[in-house]
């Protein structure tokens, strides 16, 4: 079994009932249309009233132009505590980074638009200190057998794939509190 309880970065009270693990890449359109319609009230309704706790593991699937950069540099932002404002600020701001040569000016600037310290966030950056971090992530997402974004690992041993609407998805976290399932991702294994 693997311990997902050191990956990624989580939000929501520790205690919570249950813990979904959303796998991203933040080059994935689907990622981004999830964080814009759903996840907010997702975030109202079941993360901010202690129901679940949320654990969003970036990694780089591959298939998206820089996605790995923004990986980087979302862990970048979470040094400065600021890693949900980058990631819905990367996801949101796609266009901008994903389509030209070099991602890295365009990366500044969104970290900047998420106030984050762009001195200490640049030096990151160039120092590549999360590059590592990233690659392991993927490999937590192929030991999982994540093959598409975003992924949602449920509690009770499901899984959801792609930009469920609210109402689907709200039924599924629903189900998993009506079920009573509490399991942990330190006790999820590979499906």
């Amino acid at each position: 079994m693997q311990d997902l309880s050191s990956f990624g970065h989580a939000s929501g009270a520790p205690d919570a009932r249950i813990e979904i693990v959303e796998f991203i890449d933040f080059g994935c359109t689907q990622c981004a249309r999830f964080t814009e319609t759903t996840f907010a009230s997702i975030e109202d309704e079941f993360i901010r009233t202690g129901l679940v706790r949320w654990r969003t593991i970036a990694f780089a699937s591959g298939r998206f132009r820089h996605s790995a950069f923004a990986a980087e540099a979302a862990e970048c932002a979470a040094e400065q505590g600021k890693f949900p404002g980058m990631q819905r600020a990367l996801l949101a701001r796609q266009s901008e980074w994903s389509t030209i040569g070099s991602p890295v000016e365009a990366l500044a600037r969104i970290a900047r638009a998420a106030n984050l310290d762009g001195v200490a966030f640049d030096a990151c950056v160039r120092s590549e200190r999360h590059r590592a971090r990233v690659r392991i992530h993927k490999t937590v997402a192929l030991a999982q057998k994540i093959y598409g974004t975003p992924t949602f690992l449920l509690p009770g041993g499901g899984r959801a794939l792609g930009a469920l609407p609210l109402d689907q998805f709200r039924s599924l976290v629903l189900a998993e509190l009506a079920a009573g399932n509490t399991v942990r991702p330190d006790t999820l294994s590979g499906r």
